[in-house]
């Protein structure tokens, strides 16, 4: 069997990687650079949550991810995944507090539930409201995305497949007894098309009539006056949502600074080849507040700031489906800026799927069935 893969980011680098070890073969393309920052991935570290905000349905495929994680440093000897701990900090009745708990009580997740004075003592470079509940998740932790994507296509590459960086994908259409590319001007065959092209889905499928579109993705890095507490063994990630703003943050990674961003996109991105990814003082205003409201010990001016594009569906769960009538086009997209975590086990899916294989976890909420794709718009059903 053969199969392109078009777009090598979070997911289709693991699918690449994933297949070519089922000893499938692999054509890969990506109009940018290989393992590039243009898209989802980028900005030095990502978050890895298993007591999960988004819901408990996510947790099958987290703990199988961790799984395949490691699997992945061992294969490229590489140090992708650092499990240090992570808090999720709310208030009571919070959504976002109930599906930790959830997610914690149907899984054994190991955890701890702290008072706010016991928080207050570990964790000083927080301030706590006293109505707030803490719960620290020592199943959590950071990854290093760009070296996790290189480490996969690496990987992939030695196993067989062909991974072919700027080259642009014109068209994708299945036909006959095939699944079609243009490329460059000219057609080719494949049996199987998986689409993992994250911002750029749906102006590769119009046939997805809007439901996965494109919005900005805001990352900064602070100065901290000791850099020290804020280092992974002393400063877990996090996630707040206090005062209706809802921050996320990882540890100093490489000793100098501290990533804090807002996980509140910008407005849809209509032209996704004409993105600007710079970022405004207006669009670093709320992060400032957090700093000055929430965090302790941080300068409020960023010493980096960057841009990215993500896929957003309508319900901000992802996609994993065959386009209507067309078996020979997986789509897997739309992660709404949470996905980069569930990679490995999503490629290894993608995999099942397109060898027509059972997958081996559920992922039947995902299915592009539940989008209402009409007359060039979509909303979840």
């Amino acid at each position: 069997m053969k199969v392109a893969i078009v777009g090598l980011g979070a997911m289709g680098s693991m699918a690449a990687w994933q297949l070519a070890q089922a000893g499938v073969h692999v054509e890969g393309y990506e109009q940018f650079g290989l393992a590039h920052a243009r898209g989802g991935v980028g900005g030095e570290s990502r978050l890895f949550r298993t007591a999960y905000k988004e819901g408990p349905q996510y947790v099958p495929l987290l703990k199988r991810s961790r799984q395949l994680w490691r699997e992945l440093e061992s294969q490229t000897a590489s140090n992708l995944l650092q499990l240090n701990g992570g808090l999720t900090i709310g208030h009571p009745g919070d959504e976002a507090i109930a599906k930790v708990l959830e997610s914690i009580q149907q899984f054994d997740i190991e955890h701890q539930v702290l008072d706010i004075e016991d928080a207050r003592q570990r964790f000083p470079q927080h301030r706590f409201d006293p109505q707030e509940v803490v719960i620290l998740d020592r199943e959590s932790g950071f990854l290093r995305p760009e070296l996790a994507v290189s480490a996969a296509l690496r990987r992939a590459t030695d196993l067989g497949a062909n991974l072919h960086g700027h080259t642009r994908v014109e068209a994708i259409e299945q036909r006959g007894d095939g699944a079609w590319l243009r490329i460059d001007g000219s057609e080719r065959r494949f049996d199987k098309v998986l689409v993992t092209a994250g911002a750029w889905v749906d102006h590769l499928l119009p046939q997805l009539g809007g439901s996965l579109y494109a919005r900005k993705l805001i990352l900064s890095w602070f100065p901290a006056r000791d850099i020290a507490a804020f280092a992974p063994e002393r400063f877990p990630i996090f996630t707040r949502r206090s005062q209706g703003y809802f921050s996320f943050g990882v540890p100093s990674v490489e000793g100098s600074m501290v990533k804090i961003g807002i996980s509140t996109p910008g407005p849809v991105v209509e032209d996704v080849n004409a993105f600007d990814s710079q970022i405004s003082e207006h669009e670093l205003a709320e992060t400032r507040h957090v700093i000055h409201t929430f965090l302790s010990g941080l300068d409020p001016d960023p010493v980096r700031t960057s841009g990215h594009l993500d896929a957003f569906s309508p319900d901000r769960h992802c996609v994993i489906g065959h386009l209507p009538g067309e078996d020979r086009l997986l789509v897997i997209g739309g992660f709404s800026g949470h996905g980069f975590k569930l990679a490995p086990a999503i490629g290894e899916i993608a995999c099942q799927l397109l060898r027509e294989q059972a997958p081996g976890l559920a992922v039947g909420e995902f299915a592009l069935e539940r989008l209402a794709i009409c007359n060039g718009s979509a909303h979840a059903l």
